[in-house]
Order: structure tokens, then C-alpha cells, then sequence
């Protein structure tokens, strides 16, 4: 395949990312939860990229869905092409958890919309032809785990400030797994639980 100069930049992005073991103001929210055994990431929401480098537009080379917990770096949605954005300050992002390899998600679907962090710098991919103030979401699933066993801080919210705009992490608390007995209170009471957000996923692929 030939290598384009935006592959270029996609590609060092994935690198970076893997290589380590008039303004809307509508903002984007990323909610990270425990689902019933699973760990389910929904966003939504739209932006204002007013005042970012646009670098390029390009095909999605597919798959790459994951996020990487200790350098606040995620990949999520399957849109055909992107909108590269680079460049971008990270000096106000907190990390939101620990471990720098990528946890590839199980499920993903919706906009494509990735953050790759890499030195004093980071990257955003929006859907290809995104015009600033339309709405991106879409959902992933890592099956089977938690919250502190994918290394995320519980109960903790990250804030990515734009030149025009934000886009928020918030991570749930940790979920215990109920006794028996609790259980059968949840029960009682209509399942508590089951009170929170559904959410959707990431398409399965395992790369850009």
C-alpha cells in the first residue's frame, strides 16, 4: 500500500500510541461504566475544532480500537475516513488510570473519534468532511473485566480543553460484585442496577 503523508501521521499516532508495552461548544462526553460483568464506553456530543492544525483527511486503514489507561490515549468508532487534527497541547490532561499498553476493545461501533497522546502533544481524529457542531457518538465494550482491572481511576473525570471547545473522560466508580444477600435486596427493589446507561460498542477489528 502506498504510504500517504496523512498515513504517515495516522500511522506514528497508532505508534505512539502502541508502541509503550461561530463555535458550537457542544463539548463531547466519554462515560466509562461497569455493565452488567463488562466495561462499556459511551461518548457523544459535538465540537468546535476552530483554532486546531488541520493536518489531512484520509481512508480509516481499520481496526486499532483500544484504549490506553496511563497515557490517556483511546481509539474508538469505524467512520471509513478521518479528519487528522495535530498537534495539540496535553499539558492540562490528567492521566485517567495506569499501564501504558493498549486494551483492545471487544465490541465498537458509531463515529470514529480517537486522542493519541505522545510527548507534549496529541492528535485528534474526527469522521472524514466533520463540520464543527454536528454530533459524533457511538459506544465500545471490553467483555468480561472492571474498571481497576483495565488500570482506569475509579470515580474520576479528565477534561481535554480545545482552543473553542472540551472533550470529557468520566470514569464510574468500581461496581463490587453483590452477595447473595444483596442480591436478593437488589431484587426486591427492582435491580438497581440495571438503572444505568446502556451503551454501545466498537466494531471488533484490531487496528486502524
Amino acid at each position: 500500500m502506498k504510504i500517504t503523508p496523512s498515513h504517515s501521521i495516522f500511522a506514528a499516532s497508532l505508534i505512539n500510541l502502541f508502541s509503550f508495552a461561530g463555535s458550537a461548544h457542544g463539548a463531547i462526553t466519554i462515560d466509562i461504566a461497569e455493565v452488567g460483568g463488562d466495561v462499556v464506553l459511551t461518548y457523544s456530543g459535538s465540537l468546535d475544532l476552530t483554532g486546531i492544525i488541520y493536518a489531512d483527511s484520509d481512508t480509516n486503514p481499520g481496526g486499532g480500537q483500544a484504549i490506553a489507561p496511563g497515557r490517556s490515549s483511546f481509539v474508538v468508532g469505524t467512520t471509513p475516513t478521518i479528519d487528522i487534527y495535530t498537534n495539540l497541547d496535553d499539558s492540562g490532561i490528567t492521566i485517567f488510570g495506569v499501564g501504558t499498553d493498549q486494551i483492545y476493545s471487544d465490541l465498537s461501533s458509531g463515529d470514529l473519534f480517537a486522542c493519541i497522546v505522545f510527548g507534549s502533544n496529541y492528535n485528534l481524529f474526527v469522521p472524514g468532511g466533520y463540520v464543527f457542531g454536528s454530533n459524533i457518538s457511538g459506544t465500545s465494550t471490553w467483555n468480561d473485566t472492571t474498571i481497576a482491572d483495565m488500570g482506569l481511576i475509579p470515580a474520576s473525570s479528565h477534561v481535554f480543553t480545545l482552543p473553542n471547545d472540551t472533550f470529557t473522560v468520566n470514569i464510574g466508580g468500581s461496581i463490587p460484585e453483590p452477595s447473595s444477600t444483596a442480591l436478593l435486596g437488589i431484587l426486591t427493589v427492582g435491580g438497581l442496577f440495571t438503572r444505568r446507561r446502556p451503551t454501545t460498542a466498537f466494531s471488533g477489528t484490531r487496528g486502524f
